[in-house]
């Protein structure tokens, strides 16, 4: 059972992209270095802008190292695009329990009710 698990080997992060930039103009953007998987465009919850980085997963390996190689330091929509590979986030692995999976050193410790609130009263938590 479960899912199975996500392979990002191929997949890059595109950062500083301006808030008119739209799914479709990535994949116009980066489809020419080769097929892509999908597209995924950070938005705010509320309001649903943009949040200037995307994820764009490729088949292959090599199509997403030649976006990178061609597309960080391009400038787009007025902007200088960062183009790097995407980090799993270890923190969320270790969080979601995932086997071998460890927090980062100095990310906080996972643990029961009140982890991770403010050690000052009056910042964020109301005491009971």
């Amino acid at each position: 059972g479960g899912a199975p698990e996500r392979d990002d080997s191929s997949t890059v992060r595109v950062s500083n992209l301006s808030a008119n930039t739209t799914e479709a103009d990535l994949k116009e953007l980066c489809s020419a270095f080769g097929p892509i998987r999908r597209v995924f465009l950070s938005r705010d919850h509320q309001t649903g802008e943009t949040k200037g980085f995307a994820f764009v997963a490729f088949h292959q390996i090599f199509d997403a190292q030649k976006c990178v190689e061609k597309l960080n330091g391009f400038g787009y929509d007025h902007l200088i695009l960062r183009v790097e590979w995407s980090k799993p986030n270890a923190n969320n692995a270790a969080a979601r329990g995932v086997p071998g999976a460890t927090a980062p050193p100095g990310a906080p410790a996972m643990g029961g009710p009140g982890a991770g609130a403010p050690s000052r009263p009056g910042f964020g938590w109301k005491r009971e």
